[in-house]
């Protein structure tokens, strides 16, 4: 059984681990990111940092906060722990992750970080090794017109990695735990478009919330309802679940 996971990032990896930065604000972050050299040092301090928290999970009745993880990988360790949701063991590489960042330096670096950790975890942290980071380009609350054209391109790039795994054999999952809060209500409708069980891991709590896709006979248009979304100019940022 193919199980795939689309999971939104948020900045969780950097916001968790303030004193790698010296503690400088998200914005002043930003700016540092733009630089290779401070780029790639962060990018190793955090692999190191949250593989280092990760090797030491113990098993199903480890519960940690996510913070002491990141909210992305609370959620997906949380996912192992609930029965018939991951593939274990030695089949655990049927799973495929698909880490879905924002159009941001910082959004690009927590997923590539993600991705290097969960590819290289083991013994009972193990999940996956087809684990894949995505930037949604567009997808940026600082422009509020390039946020809905980054809301369908979310929908292209679920769509694409559905029909590369098109069998009957494949149980698909929509985790939205991390990242901006405002593509929640997008993210539910577009999994339940493509038949999907969405579910959330809420900050201290240990068990996650499923959301099973809606016995009904139609489904609102993904495409309309973008398209007629008013998302306001004055709110520039919204915050991310994991702030």
């Amino acid at each position: 059984m193919t199980v795939q996971v689309f999971v939104t990032v948020g900045t969780s990896a950097v916001t968790n681990n303030p004193d790698l930065m010296g503690k400088m604000s998200l914005e002043a972050l930003k700016k540092e990111l733009k630089k290779e050299e401070y780029y790639d040092s962060l990018k190793a301090k955090l692999i190191k940092r949250i593989g280092g928290n990760l090797k030491r999970y113990s098993g199903p009745e480890d519960t940690k906060d996510f913070r002491y993880y990141t909210a992305e990988l609370g959620s997906l360790l949380a996912m192992k722990r609930t029965e018939g949701m991951l593939e274990q063991g030695e089949k655990a590489d049927d799973n495929e992750f698909f880490l879905l960042h924002t159009d941001t330096d910082d959004g690009k670096l927590c997923a590539e970080v993600l991705e290097e950790v969960i590819k290289t975890s083991y013994g009972p942290a193990k999940l996956t090794v087809n684990v894949k980071s995505i930037k949604t380009e567009f997808l940026n609350l600082d422009d509020s017109e390039g946020f809905k054209k980054g809301l369908l391109k979310l929908q292209e790039t679920v769509e694409i990695h559905c029909k590369n795994s098109d069998k009957k054999d494949t149980r698909r999952y929509f985790n939205v735990t991390g990242g901006y809060k405002a593509i929640i209500p997008y993210a539910t409708i577009l999994a339940w478009n493509k038949d999907m069980d969405v579910c959330y891991l809420y900050e201290q709590s240990t068990d996650l919330i499923i959301i099973p896709k809606i016995a009904v006979d139609c489904f609102p248009s993904y495409e309309k309802i973008v398209e007629e979304s008013k998302i306001s100019r004055k709110q520039k940022r919204i915050r991310t679940l994991d702030d």
